[in-house]
């Protein structure tokens, strides 16, 4: 999730699939040993799993383009984090990431009426 988020803020995409639990895992594990890793080889091979996982919609761009353009070029991340729009976009992530998340644990799918008054409520 906070791999999501990171591209999220950054006007990306980071698909979660079925696997990223046990890769999430699987790499702490090898980091947590002693030996039987190097740093150059962990990073490659989480670069190219995340690489082939890292997207962009054009509608996803366009909203983070909207939000990101109403501020100053020179604008920090706290600034976007209260910028106006921003409350939208974050809840749609969050929204879909709740869903995904659901879908890896088991649990049914939320319906696309629910996730919609979820987005518009408070």
């Amino acid at each position: 999730m906070t791999t999501s988020f990171f591209f999220v803020i950054n006007g990306y995409t980071f698909t979660i699939t079925s696997d990223a639990p046990e890769f999430a895992v699987e790499t702490a594990r090898r980091c947590e040993a002693p030996k039987g890793h190097s740093i150059p080889d962990e990073i490659e091979r989480i670069s190219k799993w995340l690489v082939s996982r890292v997207s962009y919609s054009g509608l996803t761009l366009a909203a983070y383009r909207k939000v990101r353009n109403s501020l100053p070029s020179q604008a920090t991340t706290d600034e976007l984090l209260v910028a106006q729009g921003w409350n939208t976009y974050y809840r749609i992530w969050r929204l879909q990431t709740t869903q995904r998340f659901a879908e890896l644990i088991g649990k049914k799918p939320t319906g696309m009426g629910d996730l919609l008054r979820d987005l518009f409520k408070g």
